[in-house]
């Protein structure tokens, strides 16, 4: 188990120095555990720092020198793209709307507390008021971060399983600075993308310009 109150960014870098030879270094702060986790059945040490990380809203990225960084999500765009100032993306853009799994009620539940978050918004296009219905979510098995309510957390995984309800592949010039976990910025108007998106999954064709893969989810 991981005890209550233990600084989130060390707790992460220990457990990965453990079982990888790669330098860690934490660039940032991440908040001490509010909460203990308990590891369940054929837990391992990933798993584990998913959970802690899930807890202290923080993310790993890989360095191209092979360093592993921890640090907190990202809140900044990285880079912008669109056809006029920064056209990187190849032509063809394959969007998927998710509309069917993404829930607009979660409700979190720890000990005999519950709390519920709704998207009522006549903006969001996967609110109860648009889709005319409810799709709901329930976690039981809630991480809290430093100083967040039961409340907040069910309003925070709300809008982290809504991530998902848009997201676009594409190939496009490399650029060093983007890493998974970072965000982007899409503006892509006849192709109805427009926002800023999570970097999901990267691959990176070693060869003249390194052409990149890229799968992003809107925020």
């Amino acid at each position: 188990y991981v005890p209550m109150g233990i600084d989130g960014g060390q707790l992460v870098k220990q457990f990965l120095s453990e079982v990888i030879p790669a330098p860690v270094r934490i660039n940032g702060n991440l908040p001490a555990l509010s909460q203990y986790i308990v590891a369940e059945d054929n837990e391992n040490h990933l798993s584990m720092l998913e959970k802690i990380l899930a807890a202290t809203n923080g993310r790993l990225r890989v360095l191209g020198s092979g360093e592993i960084e921890i640090r907190p999500m990202a809140t900044e765009i990285t880079v912008r793209f669109d056809p006029l100032s920064n056209d990187s993306i190849e032509p063809q853009l394959k969007a998927v709307n998710d509309w069917y799994s993404c829930p607009n009620v979660v409700r979190a539940v720890m000990d005999d507390t519950s709390a519920v978050a709704r998207d009522d918004s006549l903006n969001s296009p996967l609110s109860t008021v648009n889709r005319g219905r409810e799709v709901w979510v329930e976690e039981r098995d809630c991480d809290l971060a430093q100083n967040e309510t039961l409340a907040e957390y069910a309003q925070r995984r709300l809008k982290e399983e809504q991530r998902h309800y848009l997201a676009v592949d594409y190939d496009r010039r490399f650029y060093p600075e983007i890493l998974p976990s970072d965000l982007v910025q899409l503006e892509y108007p006849k192709q109805r993308i427009s926002g800023n998106f999570y970097v999901v999954e990267q691959s990176i064709e070693l060869g003249y310009g390194a052409k990149t893969s890229e799968e992003v989810v809107q925020i």
